[in-house]
């Protein structure tokens, strides 16, 4: 996407190659001979209106591959922690200051514990975990992303027989500088009863 434009001042004609802001809307140009008033400013402001357009949906179309690109991440993530055998892949898909609130037990912060949480986890009897995200919501930068998610957890009970509770939960993700999307908050609750 083309974000430079040369521009002419209408009063001293001079000449000059700039770049528009990613982080703008709007772009007012002051030029080094100063002769600009705000009603030429707001020209050549304008003039940049279809630039401004073309970066907007140049973003709808990003976030809406970054949105496939999470839920395919978090996909394979589910896929791997139902299998439950390697620890350290299914922990590399946390931010290394990640928080996870299970229901019921205190905050976990950070891979070592996390690390910890899912050992003692896949040494319970039976137990196996998967969950299906569905809707991602995006921060106007695109760097952070929160997802909705039901989830399904079985374990054996007191009787040795497998018991399942499903649960809803919400996660919020963080695009690291490599650009790869891992979980920074992980909360979950018990679903509501069905009738």
């Amino acid at each position: 996407m083309e974000r430079e434009a040369v521009i002419t001042c209408p009063e001293c004609k001079g000449r000059r190659r700039e770049v528009m802001p990613a982080d703008s809307c709007q772009f007012f140009y002051d030029c080094p001979c100063a002769a600009l008033d705000f009603d030429h400013a707001r020209g050549i402001a304008a003039s940049f209106a279809p630039l401004v357009a073309s970066l907007q949906e140049a973003l709808a179309v990003s976030l809406e591959d970054e949105k496939a690109r999470l839920l395919q991440r978090d996909s394979e993530w589910a896929r791997l922690a139902s299998v439950g055998v390697d620890v350290e892949a299914m922990i590399s898909y946390w931010t290394d200051d990640a928080v996870v609130l299970p229901p019921g037990l205190p905050a976990v912060v950070g891979k070592a514990a996390l690390r910890e949480y899912v050992r003692a986890c896949l040494r319970i009897p039976g137990f196996r975990i998967t969950w299906t995200s569905t809707e991602v919501r995006f921060s106007p930068d695109g760097e952070l992303a929160y997802m909705f998610s039901q989830n399904t957890m079985t374990m054996n009970g007191a009787d040795g027989e497998p018991a399942t509770t499903r649960g809803r939960a919400v996660t919020i993700w963080r695009r690291d500088p490599g650009g790869v999307w891992r979980c920074a908050v992980d909360v979950w609750n018990d679903a509501e009863p069905t009738s």
